[in-house]
Order: structure tokens, then sequence, then C-alpha cells
């Protein structure tokens, strides 16, 4: 999907809850994927996460998509973890950072929001099951 929508792709993710138990293994789970897609789509301005993924895998999509605008995650499926490996990449201070801000749900809506740049907060069930994205607005 990444290869053939990454310059086009705006809007990702499913708007109703999901019909099956999300996995807890990371290696099993959606993190790796969906911060591929925010990593890659350059177009990206909205993203719904359903399926369990970690706090420091919202965060790194926070920081990572850089035309993410509205960024829709429920509570319920995210797991207070950090359980990224250590990337070659990421300086130590910023590794730090990750696995520090991943503790608690209130300190990851606190760096999102000023990552995103409005008041951001994980989302219950019932308020995921009532969002409704319209894909024809642009950004």
């Amino acid at each position: 999907m990444v290869d053939h929508y990454k310059n086009r792709l705006s809007v990702y993710g499913y708007e109703m809850l999901p019909r099956f138990t999300s996995p807890k293994p990371f290696h099993n789970r959606v993190d790796s994927l969906m911060l591929l897609i925010s990593r890659q789509c350059f177009n990206l301005h909205t993203l719904f996460i359903r399926e369990k993924v970690s706090t420091s895998t919202v965060l790194l999509i926070a920081r990572t998509a850089k035309n993410l605008r509205r960024l829709y995650v429920r509570r319920f499926a995210v797991i207070i973890r950090c359980d990224w490996p250590r990337h070659p990449e990421w300086t130590d201070e910023f590794y730090i950072w990750l696995r520090h801000m991943s503790r608690s749900y209130e300190v990851v809506e606190r760096e999102v929001s000023q990552i995103l740049g409005y008041k951001w907060n994980f989302l219950s069930d019932h308020d995921y099951k009532q969002l409704q994205v319209d894909v024809r607005i642009e950004y």
C-alpha cells in the first residue's frame, strides 16, 4: 500500500471498532506498519489507529509524520510501554526521552499536544465510534 499510494495518501485508518482482538506482542502488532505509513506518506494529514499500539509508537508517529494534522487513537487499545528497540539513528537523548515520555497516558497526551499544536487526547471507544471523516477535505 505504501509503495502504491505514498504520494497521494492523505487519510488512513478504520472508523469503526475492530471485531477481533489485537495481539499483545510487539512483533505481532501494527506499530511498525503505522510508523512506516507516517514516515513514507508525506501527504498524510489524518490517521486513525484502532488496533493495539504502544505509547512510544504514538509519540514516534506524532514526531515522524510531518503533515499530520489529525491523529485519532483509541485509549483502550494503547499499551503503556516503550517496546521499540533502540534504532542506530537515534541519539541517546532521544531514546531516553522516548522511554521516559512513554510511561503514562497523560504525559503522552501532553507531548502529542505540543507536537501537533492543539489539545490532543486519546479517545474512548464511544468517542472513536462517533468519528466521521470527510476524505475530500484538504488540509
